[in-house]
């Protein structure tokens, strides 16, 4: 699995897109689950198309690669494993890491229906449906708590402190995932966003060849279309213009008629692409998407516990610095 995303990743960079094997051909569903009052990532986020099309998102595997090097090396070692959504990262963990013990857990419903499929023939993972925040202290706590990809959907300060009262004093916590610009208004904000996700889209724009279906086709053409020029309103403080691009042509794409499946490889890039625009959108609603800085980042986690260690920007999406945007691994100790 790491192996085929990392390679896949490697050609697209270089000009020949690949998807990893077996990519998109799990077939998903919008069926109907439990209702809960909190909102959920499940609530805007399509969670089935994130398990089947996440993986060609640029550093994914990246990310798990990184993080895997920090682990304590102790053999058997146990993890808590926060916010494993539909379980991609920890199934790559497992395999860099063959004798670690994960505890997985997620407040989604629908997340942990494709955990408990996943991991159903492997007793090293124990897998439960709550959140972080709500989780009982398991004895003197963990070595090692790890997050992938989670820690923007939660209430930054309240995600840190519950993961700090789960690791052992000394303890080491291991959180990568997608960062923004700093910002000082709602406008700054939504720029950092805007450069942020579209950065994602624009490295892996491909075109779908003939022969493919023609909802396929048009979807990847319109994107091709209208993303770049809206890059370009956001780079040139036109926020609010680009924001609402977005939405409209989120919304045309959304009604074009597809399969349900890819009807070719290189299709499941614009799936990706519709998933990253949903986020963007619940991004600007703040709703299940509270994406931060690295520098505010390191601040709630020092004053819940943490000692930054190591920090490094994996991928680099918006700005020079490598406190600007993209996806970023943080290295923390318990103290």
């Amino acid at each position: 699995l790491i192996e085929s995303a990392l390679a896949a990743e490697i050609l697209t960079q270089a000009g020949t897109p690949t998807v990893p094997r077996g990519v998109g051909m799990v077939a998903h569903s919008r069926a109907l689950r439990d209702t809960k009052a909190e909102r959920l990532f499940e609530d805007r986020i399509d969670v089935d198309a994130y398990e089947a099309y996440e993986l060609v998102h640029p550093a994914y595997a990246r990310q798990t690669l990184a993080l895997a090097c920090y682990l304590p090396t102790q053999n058997g070692l146990k993890i808590l494993d926060v916010g494993t959504g539909p379980g991609l990262p920890l199934a790559m963990l497992r395999e860099l890491r063959p004798d670690i013990q994960a505890l997985a857990v997620d407040p989604s419903q629908a997340a942990v229906q494709h955990l408990m499929r996943r991991f159903a023939d492997d007793p090293c993972v124990e897998i439960q449906q709550v959140s972080i925040t709500e989780l009982e202290q398991r004895n003197n706590g963990f070595e090692a708590a790890v997050s992938i990809g989670a820690s923007h959907h939660l209430d930054t300060s309240a995600f840190l402190a519950a993961i700090r009262e789960q690791t052992k004093h000394g303890g080491r916590a291991l959180i990568a995932d997608k960062m923004i610009s700093a910002f000082s208004s709602r406008e700054e904000r939504e720029a950092n966003l805007i450069r942020h996700h579209l950065w994602y889209i624009l490295d892996t724009l491909v075109e779908v060849p003939n022969g493919a279906h023609r909802g396929d086709m048009q979807l990847a053409q319109r994107l091709a279309q209208v993303l770049p020029g809206t890059m370009g309103m956001a780079c040139s403080g036109r926020s609010k213009a680009a924001r609402d691009t977005i939405r409209n042509l989120f919304e045309e794409v959304m009604a074009i008629e597809r399969p349900l499946q890819p009807s070719h490889p290189l299709a499941v890039f614009s799936r990706f692409h519709l998933l990253e625009l949903q986020a963007l959108i619940a991004g600007f609603d703040y709703e299940v998407e509270q994406k931060t800085s690295p520098q505010r980042f390191k601040a709630l986690a020092r004053m819940n516990g943490f000692e930054i260690t190591d920090h490094h920007r994996i991928y680099a999406t918006d700005g020079d610095n490598p406190e600007d945007g993209g996806t970023h691994l943080f290295v923390m100790a318990a103290v």
